[in-house]
């Protein structure tokens, strides 16, 4: 039964004395029919008379990279297990680690906000943005999120979108140019702001309007829109000197419209203009944060 082993038949029988009891078993149960047992070269293991198998050598596992190409590992063969050690640590840390040294692109999965900003990111909606860290959520009927600056309440930002059952939208063109979209955001403003007291003047004009596709590809409306308003200090004087106007407010209005699921989205960010070049920036890495996915059922 030992015959085709690494060890003669009378060394293993002579140093190993339950192996010669384990012998005369065997051949009493198996006679004829026993066949010999073969091993591979290998070390022998701790126990005495006995031969570990060798492990089948490994092999080299291909992946196809991002760019199409097929790429093979360098070095050392990569296992299952490596892969999946390294693409756990990849997901924890936001990007990816060397798989096996594949020499992949690192993941691109999530972006994290740059400082300063937070993301809010609705499922059940399908929308995402940024909105400064220091800002407060505030319950508001008029929009599905509110966020304002505790600070100033004259600067906010907050998202809305129309109701599938009221209208569909195939694509933000729907709304006719981005100037043809800008001046229907531009009446919308005057109407939203109108006041029923006597002696106030609201003015409202386009600042820009442009056209935008985003990085998946999809379509967006950026516009900006300028509101003031002026009040008379005596509303009942009857001559002009008496009727002395005054600004009362002058904001900008940033509005970026994009669609999707056969709505359109809306998200609107107002600050005093005063304070817009000194967060021209800010403001612009929030309104092009938008992003609109298919909402979590």
């Amino acid at each position: 039964w030992v015959s085709g082993s690494l060890f003669r038949k009378s060394d293993v029988l002579h140093n190993n004395p339950p192996a010669r009891m384990q012998a005369a078993m065997l051949s009493t149960r198996l006679g004829s029919q026993a066949k010999p047992c073969t091993y591979n070269e290998s070390k022998p293991s701790l126990r005495s008379g006995s031969v570990r198998p060798a492990l089948p050598p490994r092999r080299k596992i291909c992946c196809e990279g991002s760019n199409g190409q097929v790429v093979e590992g360098a070095g050392p063969a990569s296992t299952r297990r490596d892969l999946l050690k390294s693409a756990a640590l990849g997901a924890v840390v936001g990007v990816a680690a060397p798989l096996g040294g594949l020499g992949l692109k690192p993941s691109l999965a999530f972006t994290p906000p740059p400082p300063g900003l937070r993301l809010r990111k609705d499922k059940l909606d399908g929308y995402s943005f940024f909105f400064p860290e220091d800002w407060v959520q505030i319950t508001s009927t008029a929009a599905d999120v509110f966020y304002r600056s505790v600070d100033d309440i004259e600067t906010n930002v907050f998202v809305e979108f129309s109701s599938p059952s009221s209208s569909s939208y195939k694509s933000v063109r729907d709304l006719g140019s981005p100037m043809e979209a800008a001046e229907r955001i531009r009446q919308q403003y005057l109407v939203e702001f109108m006041s029923s007291r006597i002696g106030v003047r609201r003015n409202a004009k386009i600042v820009s309007a442009e056209e935008r596709v985003g990085e998946n590809g999809m379509l967006f409306y950026d516009i900006t829109v300028n509101i003031n308003s002026y009040a008379d200090t005596n509303q009942f004087g009857i001559s002009p000197d008496e009727r002395i106007s005054t600004l009362e407010f002058d904001r900008r209005l940033f509005t970026t419209l994009g669609v999707n699921n056969g709505q359109l989205y809306e998200l609107r960010l107002q600050t005093p203009e005063s304070k817009v070049p000194a967060t021209q920036a800010t403001i612009k890495t929030i309104m092009e944060s938008l992003r609109l996915f298919a909402p979590v059922v």
